[in-house]
């Protein structure tokens, strides 16, 4: 398979966008959230920042993302209806016991890697999905 790198640099630079900004629109809401519920604390920085950058993000995005739409593809199903049982399944799994807040980063992570997986490939998804969580254990 014949790689065009310049290709390869736009589809990069446009998953680090579309990262960049579902963590802008994160950042915006939990300061939304927080500021009207002064009780919410947000994590602290650990020694998970290897897993949640790096191991975290390739084995989430071949579950939730290359193995679904991969399913999908030998189905000729709608990307939109399992669009939504991947981001469905991603928000799911990252709920926190005891936080009734709705997982609204993990939708909005969810739906950009999803674009990025059937647009590009699963491998666009990872680079989003580790530099959105690079972005947000740096806050911390």
């Amino acid at each position: 398979m014949k790689y065009n790198s310049s290709s390869v640099t736009v589809k990069i630079a446009y998953s680090c966008l579309l990262a960049i900004i579902g963590f802008v629109i994160t950042i915006a809401i939990t300061l939304t959230v927080v500021r009207s519920s002064p009780d919410i604390q947000l994590p602290k920085i650990d020694t998970y920042f290897f897993v949640a950058c790096f191991i975290a993000p390739i084995v989430e995005e071949f579950i939730f993302r290359k193995l679904i739409n991969d399913y999908r593809k030998s189905r000729s199903g709608n990307p939109i209806v399992y669009g939504f049982i991947s981001v469905s399944l991603f928000a799911l799994v990252h709920l926190v016991k005891g936080n009734a807040i709705f997982p609204y980063p993990q939708v909005i992570l969810g739906a950009v890697c999803w674009y990025l997986c059937v647009k590009f490939n699963w491998r666009y998804s990872v680079i989003a999905h580790s530099l959105f969580n690079a972005l947000t254990l740096s806050l911390h």
